[in-house]
């Protein structure tokens, strides 16, 4: 509601005294009910208080002083004491009045200052977490380049496999059209090894490049099951060159996820790889992958990585930032850390126990 302006207010309160002064004036001479005119004088008076605060109790002063002076002029009827404490009343109703509008008028300034406050708090908190999010981001990016970096040398015996297969058929080929050798479908059938020998080169590069892209997190119907598979495609090298057997149990009933493709990827990667150089020094080195589906279980989406290693002692620190149980140079201690945060993002959440060796379960929901 809009506020009255000073200029009005004074003018009302100003009308509103002088009305009094003359119907005081009037009294004895026209009328002769002087409880309408002395309550009359409270209407002015709370209005100033309720405007200006304590700061109106001078003009109570104002009928307090008009008996005394229409005693002096000799048209009063009443005992000085009876206008005095009159009077007395005016200052107080009106102080009292003034002390609870002031008292309104700060907790209406507190609620707007609190409110401003609250705002600039609110504003601080979105800027923070933005800034979380990125920086979230950013770690989550360095630790895959970090990845790419440990698996370099595997990477390269990958490449190496398709780029040997391309350089064994295409001279094949070429031999049989020199030398005349071979039949137009034997030629034929090399040249399609060589094409799938690319595809796959290609697709190893594409996984590498989707890896070290740093995106906005992208939302779609996935399949749980598609992303473990290219997951240990891609590692194969690794696990066989580490000489891990990889068992599968996979739910092929598995509903849709509502995930990120790449991260997601990352996610399974880092736990396998964990999973990986966990048994190292084992003689028995199995990495177990099953995938099922709970429909009572509020995530009801499961995965679960089971190795054969030694387990590990401190299963309340693996998330954390920086914590690591591999040796000095052998992991940044982010990727669990990293994988934690993107299945927090995915409404999910990982559980890591000992069973035999460590034990990572993944929780993820349907899509709806």
């Amino acid at each position: 509601m809009k506020k009255l302006p000073v200029v009005s207010r004074i003018t009302i309160i100003t009308i509103g005294m002088l009305v009094h002064i003359f119907l005081a004036s009037m009294v004895n001479t026209v009328w002769q009910d002087r409880h309408v005119l002395n309550h009359f004088a409270y209407v002015p008076l709370v209005l100033a208080a309720v405007w200006f605060g304590k700061k109106a109790v001078w003009l109570a002063l104002v009928p307090g002083m008009v008996p005394l002076v229409l005693a002096a002029l000799g048209v009063g009827h009443e005992p000085l004491w009876n206008d005095a404490i009159r009077g007395t009343f005016y200052v107080a109703v009106t102080f009292i009045a003034g002390v609870i509008s002031d008292r309104s008028r700060g907790l209406k300034s507190m609620a707007r200052q609190t409110k401003q406050h609250l705002m600039v708090a609110e504003a601080k908190h979105q800027e923070l977490s933005d800034m979380a999010k990125e920086q979230a981001a950013m770690l989550a990016h360095s630790s895959r380049l970090a990845e790419m970096g440990e698996m370099a040398a595997a990477m390269a015996h990958e490449l190496n496999q398709p780029l040997t297969g391309i350089r064994n058929y295409a001279g094949n080929a070429l031999y049989m059209l020199e030398e005349n050798a071979g039949s137009i479908d034997e030629i034929k059938e090399n040249l399609e090894l060589v094409n799938q020998q690319v595809d796959r080169a290609a697709k190893i590069i594409a996984q590498m490049r989707s890896l070290a892209r740093r995106a906005e997190i992208d939302l779609e119907p996935v399949q749980i099951n598609s992303i473990i598979r290219e997951t240990l495609e891609f590692l194969d090298s690794q696990m066989r060159l580490a000489g891990v057997e990889v068992v599968k149990n996979l739910d092929e009933s598995l509903p849709l996820v509502q995930g990120d493709r790449i991260r997601l990827w990352q996610v399974f990667m880092n736990v396998a790889v964990n999973a990986r150089q966990a048994m190292e020094n084992c003689e028995n080195r199995q990495l177990t992958v099953t995938t099922r589906y709970e429909p009572d279980h509020e995530l009801p989406v499961v995965i679960i990585f089971k190795d054969t290693g030694p387990g590990f002692d401190s299963g309340d620190k693996l998330f954390e930032p920086f914590f690591t149980t591999k040796a000095p140079g052998k992991g940044t201690g982010l990727g669990l850390s990293i994988s934690h945060a993107i299945l927090h993002e995915h409404q999910g959440r990982i559980e890591a126990s000992n069973d035999g060796g460590a034990v990572f379960t993944i929780r993820l929901p349907h899509q709806e």
